[in-house]
């Protein structure tokens, strides 16, 4: 690409991509070849995990997850893409970027292999960075969503040169959120987590509350639901979340390719899934 951004001060980005779909992958790399703003940036495949019945009942799914049930043989799509993310975010928490004196509040990028940045990221994410860079430690974002589906919540800026809202998600207490937590169309206000920087020092403190949250189990409701809804709750007054405000606007979210669903469907009619390793403990980390 003719570029007049080469380069973001973003040095870290990963994506997670399933281990039998090279293909995606292949994908996602000709697309960042072809847009702006990734020179110099030390990009990182993250597998994701492949949940074989075995690795359901093992104590390194539960140090994430601890109420999957480790005897049932149902979404071993959906429990595998939450702990694809959780055991990112201990990788990023202990990466060599993130414990190097003076990172901790630097963000990291992170995308699955569905979603397709656009051509107008980099001056988009420029100013995001911008706009982070200015917030003081208590008042920055710990997760900053970068597709929004249903967008909701406090203008806090405004992403240049289109005028990209960005807003803070409203916390409200978990039992009172009725029809405050629902859109038009009846849905709750949601986002894919398929898109989004994360914060050095946020890492552990998201594995710590999202895993046990609401007893989730890893399948209901799915992943992105569950961690809007944790950052939502104004039991976790400290914990912020800041969404960019209209649905595809730097970054398209393929559906159709979401890997979730297709393992999900599988799980219900294997005994498990082929896995290729194991990802390493949570007390010894990458």
């Amino acid at each position: 690409a003719d570029c007049t951004l080469k380069k973001l001060d973003l040095p870290e980005m990963y994506v997670i991509n399933m281990d039998t779909e090279p293909e995606k992958y292949e994908a996602f790399l000709k697309n960042i070849y072809t847009i702006c703003g990734f020179e110099g940036m030390h990009l990182h495949r993250h597998s994701g995990v492949l949940l074989t019945q075995e690795l359901r009942r093992s104590t390194w799914v539960h140090q994430y997850l601890p109420r999957v049930e480790p005897h049932s043989r149902k979404n071993p799509g959906s429990i595998g893409s939450a702990l694809a993310h959780m055991y990112l975010w201990d990788i990023i928490g202990h990466s060599d970027f993130c414990a190097t004196s003076g990172n901790e509040e630097k963000y990291v990028l992170v995308t699955e292999d569905d979603e397709m940045l656009k051509t107008n990221f980099a001056p988009h994410m420029q100013s995001l960075l911008a706009y982070l860079g200015g917030l003081p430690s208590e008042e920055k974002p710990d997760l900053v969503i970068l597709n929004d589906l249903r967008p909701h919540g406090t203008q806090m800026a405004l992403l240049e040169p289109e005028k990209i809202p960005v807003l803070r998600l409203i916390k409200m207490p978990s039992d009172k959120r009725g029809d405050d937590f629902y859109s038009p169309s009846g849905k709750p206000w949601n986002g894919w987590i398929s898109a989004y920087l994360i914060r050095c020092r946020s890492s552990d403190i998201l594995i710590q509350k999202g895993g046990p949250y609401a007893n989730y189990d890893g399948t209901d409701p799915p992943f992105d639901h569950h961690i809007f809804q944790m950052m939502a709750d104004s039991e976790y007054p400290t914990l912020k979340m800041d969404v960019v405000g209209i649905t595809d606007s730097i970054s398209q979210h393929i559906e159709g390719h979401d890997s979730r669903w297709k393992y999900d469907h599988e799980g219900v009619r294997t005994a498990g899934i082929p896995q290729k390793g194991r990802p390493r403990s949570r007390t010894n980390p990458p």
